[in-house]
């Protein structure tokens, strides 16, 4: 492989969550369940071939990036919202006096 330790590659996996195991488990049969997806992924990336590791890194980097992209733009929306109501606030006010 890339010389990469399981160690390394657990922490990258940790770092990298699914999305699924973000909420909160509701039973131990779910905390269960969930350790052991995360289990079954790291053994699936360390019998990987590196083409096939690259890609997987590949493709975790960019969801990433997507998701960055992602709240970038929600948050430029949210502050045009908040510009824009101060300046219609400002026109109305002005047009009072």
């Amino acid at each position: 492989m890339l010389g990469v330790d399981e160690q390394t590659l657990l922490s990258l996996l940790e770092v990298n969550r699914r999305p699924e195991l973000e909420e909160a488990p509701t039973s131990e049969i779910a905390v269960e369940r969930a350790h052991h997806k995360e289990q079954e992924r790291a053994k699936k990336v360390l019998t990987m071939s590196d083409d096939a590791f690259r890609q997987e890194v590949h493709d975790l980097l960019a969801a990433k990036t997507a998701q960055g992209m992602n709240g970038t733009v929600k948050t430029i929306a949210f502050w045009l919202v908040i510009g824009l109501s101060a300046l219609l606030l400002w026109q109305v006010i002005q047009a009072g006096r």
